[in-house]
């Protein structure tokens, strides 16, 4: 997680709103439902995977080392 920090991943507005989703998962392993508990955990994991790779490719284009090597996206699966 430290090197994610040091990419700006803690930042203000970095990241989704991943904290409704640790909410809906404790209310649905409270109330054992276990379908619903994998949704939201499948869901959160993707969600942190998307941030992780914007955030990653954000910082690489930010240095200047995507143009360097001519990447037009750096990381597969990133939206950015």
């Amino acid at each position: 997680m430290g090197r994610l920090v040091s990419l700006g991943f803690g930042d203000p507005g970095t990241r989704s709103n991943i904290e409704g989703g640790h909410v809906e998962l404790i209310v649905a392993m409270k109330t054992s439902d276990s379908v619903k508990a994998e949704e939201v955990a499948l869901r959160h994991v993707e969600v942190f995977r998307q941030d992780v790779l914007a955030t990653v490719n954000a910082s690489l284009k930010a240095s200047g080392l995507a143009d360097a090597l001519n990447l037009a996206n750096v990381v597969k699966g990133a939206d950015t």
